[in-house]
């Protein structure tokens, strides 16, 4: 197979690359990673040889292809943007949920249909972002225990 791009059209395949293996693998212990290395390591590769060596160095000493400091720089923002929005859809999501299963029940909320589980779940999701969008995380508290 071939493909042709343009330099940015590569450039963009390299953000791709680097983007897609860190969603799949940052929270992964190491023998539990998404196999994707071999293919990452092809596109730096492919990016290293035709000018994007200011993104992608050669390790000599592991014989891999990695990121210069300068891509991450450059991606690392996205990647800070992503975790802070997953963060808050996870709390917001995770919260619904629970206040959900609550209200309903673990037997109706898993009988119900996608379409009624969202129905039931939407009002529990707006209660909890504008809760989250006006406080924040002030006034999330964990129970005390007792001592």
């Amino acid at each position: 197979m071939k493909i042709e791009l343009t330099k940015e059209q590569l450039r963009d395949l390299l953000a791709l690359a680097y983007l897609g293996e860190w969603v799949a693998n940052a929270y992964e212990k190491e023998t539990k990673r998404f196999m994707l290395e071999k293919t990452q390591q092809k596109v730096y590769a492919l990016a290293a040889d035709n000018g994007c060596g200011d993104w992608i160095e050669r390790d000599a000493k592991q014989k891999i292809f990695k990121p210069t400091a300068a891509m991450a720089k450059t991606l690392g923002p996205l990647v800070d943007i992503y975790d802070e929005n997953v963060f808050w859809d996870f709390i917001a999501e995770r919260l619904a949920e629970r206040d959900l299963l609550a209200e309903r029940g673990h037997d109706a909320v898993h009988e119900m249909s996608d379409e009624d589980y969202d129905a039931a779940l939407q009002p529990h999701l707006d209660r909890w972002w504008d809760e989250l969008d006006e406080h924040g995380l002030d006034r999330l508290a964990a129970p005390e225990t007792a001592k």
